[in-house]
């Protein structure tokens, strides 16, 4: 709760750093974690050309976009993973948490969550 309660105050108050410290230490190591799983998981293989998937993105982005988003698909894989490993160790926080939530927002230009409310309901 006291990360509810600094966020909504915004940080006016004091707050622990070691607490802070944690936080940043277990979210990028869960999200380390994931994105090094999603390698395994056909990460790699996705948005191939002339796969399915880039078929899809094609179809939602349109065509320049499409081959833009495949041409940096997998260094961005890449780059998310190792900046997620360096905001564990604390290396360069605030750079290393850009580029992790870059990378984690690029995945909703390609996944659709089956599980999404979808406005055409």
């Amino acid at each position: 709760m006291w990360f509810f309660d600094a966020l909504a105050s915004g940080f006016q108050y004091p707050t622990d750093p070691a607490r802070l410290h944690w936080f940043r230490i277990v979210f990028a190591t869960v999200l380390a974690a994931r994105f090094a799983l999603s390698f395994g998981q056909g990460g790699w293989d996705r948005l191939t050309p002339d796969s399915l998937s880039t078929r899809l993105v094609e179809q939602r982005l349109g065509p320049a976009r499409a081959r833009l988003l495949v041409r940096a698909y997998r260094p961005a894989l890449v780059i998310r993973t190792c900046a997620a490993l360096a905001l564990a160790l604390g290396l360069v926080p605030h750079l290393m948490l850009l580029l992790v939530l870059a990378g984690a927002a690029m995945e909703l230009l390609y996944l659709k969550s089956p599980n999404a409310v979808d406005g055409d309901l």
